[in-house]
């Protein structure tokens, strides 16, 4: 009885210990297929998580939370991940659920993406974003950068909000000579609209979005429409 209690034991600890790893990325509910560098980069990020919190080897006590946020440091593309035991002894797969991106911004031969929470990253497991930000500057600030992520991280929050309430942005322009002011452009809606990061990005959406449905019940088209004072809107 002792031996047959002991090996029940041993077969149910080790069928909820994560000795060897596995990596699944997903677009959506569709997986989609690493090459040997990349899931190699995701398995050496998660191997050092493990040998950080070596007692979550063990399924029950794994903090899914706190993993995700260390694979996050590495990996901002990474938006969640679960991890599934395989049904072998030891082993698990650790499924990763990628960003989906709203815009890009191209520079100096980089890329980098955001989604909708603002959220920049990289890496890009879907097609690219129609919206593509455009610099206008002919002058780089140092490193060759005049957007910063935090500028992208604004885009991409004016951009998922507006595509929350219908509205899809087109184009998304850095004036010439300013760094801090940004023109957003929407389909089916003849004024652009002059937008700043210093302004709450949500707040410049609510008042895109109510003065898109003013026009529309009044007929008017002006050609553009300045909402970076809270408050007030100015347009010509």
């Amino acid at each position: 009885m002792v031996v047959i209690i002991v090996c029940v034991g041993l077969y149910l600890f080790l069928g909820q210990l994560v000795a060897t790893v596995r990596v699944q990325a997903f677009v959506g509910s569709s997986a989609v297929k690493l090459d040997d560098d990349q899931s190699n980069k995701y398995l050496s990020t998660i191997d050092g998580y493990f040998s950080r919190r070596i007692n979550e080897r063990f399924r029950p006590n794994l903090n899914a939370g706190d993993m995700t946020d260390y694979l996050q440091l590495a990996h901002p593309e990474i938006e969640s991940l679960d991890v599934e035991l395989t049904g072998g002894f030891g082993e698990a797969q650790v499924e990763l659920k990628m960003r989906r991106p709203v815009a890009r911004w191209i520079v100096n031969g980089e890329t980098k993406f955001v989604n909708q929470d603002g959220v920049v990253f990289d890496k890009n497991f879907y097609t690219n974003p129609k919206v593509t930000i455009v610099d206008k500057n002919a002058t780089k600030l140092s490193g060759g950068l005049v957007a910063s992520n935090r500028f992208l991280s604004f885009v991409g929050r004016i951009v998922g909000d507006l595509q929350a309430e219908g509205l899809t942005v087109t184009k998304a322009i850095i004036p010439t000579l300013t760094t801090r002011q940004l023109e957003v452009h929407i389909k089916g809606v003849k004024p652009y609209f002059k937008l700043t990061v210093d302004r709450l990005a949500g707040e410049q959406s609510e008042d895109i979005v109510r003065i898109v449905r003013y026009f529309k019940k009044h007929g008017t088209n002006p050609s553009y429409v300045d909402v970076r004072v809270q408050g007030k809107a100015f347009y010509t």
